[in-house]
C-alpha cells in the first residue's frame, strides 16, 4: 500500500501539471489561427502574446503547486489556501501598480481557482477555470483584432444607421463568441485528457464518467463538438458578410443562435445516450427545420430566392415540409 500510495503521490502531479500548459497552448494556438489574416504580426504583438502566456501558464502552474508542496507533509489545506492566496493577490496587486492590471487580475483569478478545484482534486473544473481565464483574455484579442467593411455599405452612408454601432455589435459578438469557443474548447480537452495527462476528477459533473472516456462517452464529445463547430459557423458567417448593412438588417446568425443550437445539441446528446434516439431524432430535425425558415426569413445563404418557399405556396410548401419529414423521422424511430 505505502508503495502503491507513493508511485500515485509521483506520478499525478507531474501529470496535472502538463495539462495546463497544453491546453492553454491549444488555446493560443487557436486564437492565432483565427485573427492570422486580420493582424499583421509584428514583434511587439508576439512579444506581448508571449508575456501574457506566461503569466497565464504561470499563474496556473503555481495554483498546482501548494498540493504538490504540502499535501506530503500534511498541513491543514484552509491554512495552505489561505497563505496561498494572500501571496497570490500581493502579487496580483503588483502588476496592477505597474500598469497591466488585467493582466494581474487574470494572474490572480487563474492562479487561485486551479488551486480551490485541485485542491478538491476536481481536475475538469480547474481546466474549465483555465478556458475561462484565458479565453477571456483571447476573446479581447479577437475583438480587438477588428474587421474591414466594405465601402459598399450604402445604408449606412444614407444615414440609416450609424457605422460606430455596428462596429460595437460587431466587437462584442467577436468578444462573446471567442469567449465561448475557448470554455467550450477546454471541456473537450479536459474530457480527452481525463485519464491520460491527469487523473480523473472527483468533481460531481465528471465523478460518474470512467477513467479514461471511451465509445460509450461518444454523444457527450458529438454534442459538445457541435456546440463549438456552431459557434464557429457563426464566426466565418460574420466573415463572409459583404458590408455593415448585413449587419444592420440583421442578416447574420448571431450568437444566440450558435447558443440554443449547442443547447438543443446537448440535449439531444442526452436522450442519444438514454436511447431516447427518436425523441432526439426529431428534436434535432425541428430544429434544422426552424434554422432554415429563420434564414430564409432574413435573406441569408439566398434562401429568399428559393421559389416553391416563398409566395403564395411557400406556407404549404413548409407545412408539406415539416410534415413528411416528422413523419419520416418517427417512422425511422419506431422501425427501429
Amino acid at each position: 500500500m505505502d508503495n502503491e500510495n507513493g508511485t500515485m503521490s509521483t506520478k499525478a502531479p507531474f501529470y496535472g501539471l502538463l495539462a495546463i500548459p497544453v491546453t492553454i497552448a491549444i488555446m493560443l494556438a487557436m486564437m492565432v489561427a483565427a485573427t492570422w489574416n486580420a493582424v499583421d504580426y509584428e514583434a511587439s504583438d508576439w512579444n506581448k502574446l508571449l508575456m501574457m502566456t506566461t503569466v497565464l501558464i504561470a499563474g496556473g502552474l503555481l495554483g498546482k503547486a501548494p498540493r504538490i508542496i504540502f499535501e506530503p507533509v500534511g498541513t491543514r489545506p484552509s491554512l495552505v489556501s489561505l497563505g496561498f492566496a494572500v501571496v497570490i493577490g500581493a502579487v496580483g496587486m503588483i502588476h496592477y501598480y505597474d500598469g497591466a492590471a488585467l493582466l494581474g487580475l487574470a494572474f490572480t483569478m487563474m492562479a487561485i481557482g486551479v488551486h480551490l478545484y485541485d485542491r478538491s482534486r476536481r481536475h475538469e473544473e480547474e481546466l474549465i477555470v483555465v478556458g475561462i481565464v484565458a479565453g477571456f483574455l483571447y476573446a479581447i484579442q479577437v475583438a480587438a483584432a477588428g474587421h474591414a467593411w466594405s465601402g459598399d455599405a450604402t445604408l449606412g452612408t444614407e444615414g440609416y444607421y450609424d457605422i460606430l454601432d455596428v462596429d460595437r455589435a460587431v466587437t462584442g459578438f467577436l468578444f462573446f463568441t471567442w469567449w465561448a469557443i475557448s470554455i467550450l474548447s477546454s471541456v473537450l480537452i479536459a474530457l480527452a485528457i481525463r485519464g491520460r495527462l491527469q487523473e480523473g476528477g472527483t468533481g460531481s459533473w465528471f465523478s460518474d464518467l470512467p477513467a479514461i472516456l471511451g465509445k460509450d462517452q461518444t454523444p457527450l464529445y458529438v454534442g459538445l463538438g457541435v456546440w463549438l463547430a456552431a459557434h464557429i459557423f457563426s464566426l466565418w458567417h460574420l466573415k463572409s458578410l459583404d458590408s455593415a448593412d448585413s449587419i444592420f438588417l440583421t442578416q447574420h446568425v448571431g450568437f444566440f443562435w450558435a447558443l440554443f443550437t449547442g443547447i438543443i445539441a446537448m440535449f439531444v446528446a442526452f436522450c442519444w445516450a438514454e436511447h431516447w434516439r427518436t425523441l432526439g431524432l426529431v428534436i434535432s430535425l425541428n430544429w434544422l427545420l426552424y434554422s432554415i425558415g429563420s434564414w430564409q426569413d432574413s435573406g441569408i445563404f439566398g434562401l429568399d430566392e428559393i421559389g416553391f418557399l416563398n409566395g403564395d405556396l411557400g406556407g404549404l410548401s413548409w407545412f408539406l415540409i415539416f410534415f413528411w419529414t416528422n413523419a419520416l423521422f418517427i417512422y425511422l424511430g419506431f422501425a427501429g
